[in-house]
């Protein structure tokens, strides 16, 4: 994730999967979408550590721990 068209990218790619696998932890749809959306922005505020090094193919990976 170098810049904010790959973030876009990776989150019109992988959004939807996020939420269900949220649902799944939570069994709430608004509560998915808000760990949804704060997983996506705490990558984004991490972007520049994911972003390099051999995760950087992966950036889903950091969103494991969040």
């Amino acid at each position: 994730m170098r810049d904010r068209a790959d973030f876009e990218r990776y989150v019109e790619q992988r959004s939807s999967r996020l939420l269900r696998t949220a649902y799944l932890l939570c069994r709430d749809w608004a509560t998915a979408e808000d760990l949804t959306q704060t997983a996506l922005a705490r990558a984004w505020l991490a972007r520049r550590r994911v972003g390099t090094g051999a995760g950087a193919a992966r950036p889903g990976g950091c969103l494991r721990g969040c």
